[in-house]
């Protein structure tokens, strides 16, 4: 017999099968948002990469609760989920420390361009952010016709895993 697939199994599934999501930080006190390309770990934390002059890392330093969206387009409607993330970014400052370096890894695994960015010795245009995910809300269509809520897990303090 298979072993059952927990939601939590289900989160990491989609988070490693999707390309983008938006982030959203906080401006003035007003939302911001943009498309990102990133990278997960089996624990659901969320890694990006942006340029070492850009206005992200600001808005992370003066307000580092972000959220996420995470949903891709599917050929049927009744096969579309979305993932919804909140948590604390941190900005790992040194591009060549090993967070860094992992968080190219783990971004490289969809974009050999970010993963090459090291080695290309271009790692100091670059900082990785790291997103600490302290909810996940996990909706599919199918779920929504049918009156089902979002699921929503939250991530106990001080917990490494969903």
């Amino acid at each position: 017999m298979a072993p059952s697939v927990t939601i939590k199994d289900r989160i990491i599934q989609y988070m490693n099968q999707t390309l983008l999501s938006t982030l959203v930080t906080v401006v003035h006190g007003r939302p911001v948002s943009r498309m990102m390309l990133f990278g997960n770990d089996k624990r659901g934390t969320v890694w990006l990469c942006t340029r070492a002059d850009s206005s992200i890392l600001d808005e992370i330093r003066q307000f580092p609760h972000v959220a996420l969206s995470i949903f891709r387009e599917e050929t049927l409607l009744d096969e579309i989920v979305s993932l919804s993330v909140e948590g604390e970014a941190r900005i790992v400052e040194d591009p060549m420390d090993r967070l860094s370096l992992e968080g190219f890894d783990i971004l490289g695994r969809k974009s050999p361009r970010i993963g090459d960015i090291p080695h290309a010795g271009e790692a100091d245009r670059y900082r990785i952010v790291i997103v600490s995910p302290t909810l996940f809300r996990f909706h599919s269509w199918a779920d929504h016709v049918k009156g089902v809520p979002p699921v929503t897990l939250r991530r106990k303090s001080g917990a490494s895993t969903i």
